[in-house]
């Protein structure tokens, strides 16, 4: 194992600690192939480099996307080494040992360069229990709402001062913190709600606006899950303009960002925040600009020839 500390080459037989005092995490033979480097590489990839907060389902789907790493210069190495031991003293044939050495990097490279099954989701989520145990919880991953009070740094009369122009309501209250905590609602002009009512001083500020302008519109964001469809059923404006953004199963089909994760299983349900932040701020951006569903824009770009995204989400910022 490679500490990330110091970066020397830790033997297992040495324990979980390493010399330079770094407490190991995982062990890779115990640990689904979960390393330290690369459980922090899924952290970098999730918070965009400490960019934005992310959720649970969002740090996993960087962990089914970023990929094992084979060291070829340190198979070389370890043939060169074995295969002069077998050759000169115990007089192996040397095409025999090019042929094993062969055989191993061709395993090799099929194990850790296209290996068909991620890291189960429950699997998945142990690990983050164990780290967090150790470590702490990762900066930057909402775990529980935090917004139920305005925060200090920001007094009431502030948090409207960037003027408001729509309201967004979603279906889970920590989709509330992953919105504003990233700006989403700076970004947008909008009061950001959930449809429980969290914040409640967001929401009961929602409520004056809406009573004061019919001209607000509403926009709605939920789960790709049969509770989540139903949502705009259960949202009683009928002054308003309600606009359910979505998601849908039938979108989240139609998002190549999502393929690594493979819903197919699941009928393609799946919570929003599936969708990495950059995804999921830029499609939803479009989409209140135009005022049209995530399935309309997603819809718009594949006419246009745009991606609508890759593995690594480097289409949305």
């Amino acid at each position: 194992m490679i500490c990330p500390t110091c970066r020397s080459n830790h033997k297992k037989s040495e324990g979980l600690r390493c010399k330079c005092g770094y407490q190991f995490v995982f062990s890779p033979d115990r640990d689904k192939g979960m390393t330290d480097n690369k459980f922090m590489l899924i952290l970098r990839k999730a918070s965009a480099d400490g960019r934005y907060y992310f959720t649970f389902p969002q740090l996993y789907y960087f962990c089914c996307t970023v990929k094992g790493k084979i060291s070829f210069y340190g198979i070389v190495a370890k043939y060169i080494f074995f295969g002069f031991f077998a050759v000169v003293l115990l007089k192996v044939p040397l095409v025999l040992i090019a042929a094993v050495a062969l055989m191993h990097s061709i395993h090799s490279i099929m194990y850790y360069c296209d290996r068909k099954e991620p890291i189960n989701q429950e699997e998945f989520r142990k690990m983050v229990r164990k780290w967090s145990n150790i470590k702490g919880v990762p900066d930057k991953m909402l775990v529980k709402p935090s917004l139920h009070h305005p925060p200090p740094q920001f007094p009431e009369g502030d948090l409207y001062d960037y003027g408001v122009e729509r309201i967004i309501i979603v279906e889970r209250q920590l989709l509330v913190d992953l919105l504003v905590k990233n700006g989403f609602h700076t970004d947008q002009r909008a009061l950001i709600f959930s449809a429980d009512g969290y914040p409640s001083y967001i929401a009961e500020r929602a409520k004056i606006l809406l009573k004061a302008s019919s001209d607000l519109p509403i926009y709605l964001l939920h789960d790709a899950t049969e509770k989540g469809g139903a949502m705009k059923r259960k949202i009683n404006y009928p002054k308003h303009k309600v606009i359910d953004l979505g998601i849908f199963p039938e979108q989240i089909k139609n998002l190549p960002v999502l393929k690594p994760l493979r819903l197919k299983s699941q009928e393609h349900q799946a919570a929003l925040d599936v969708l990495p932040y950059a995804a999921l701020s830029a499609i939803g951006g479009a989409a209140i600009a135009a005022g049209i569903p995530f399935d309309e824009v997603l819809a718009s770009w594949r006419q246009e020839g745009n991606s609508v995204g890759d593995s690594s989400a480097s289409n949305y910022g």
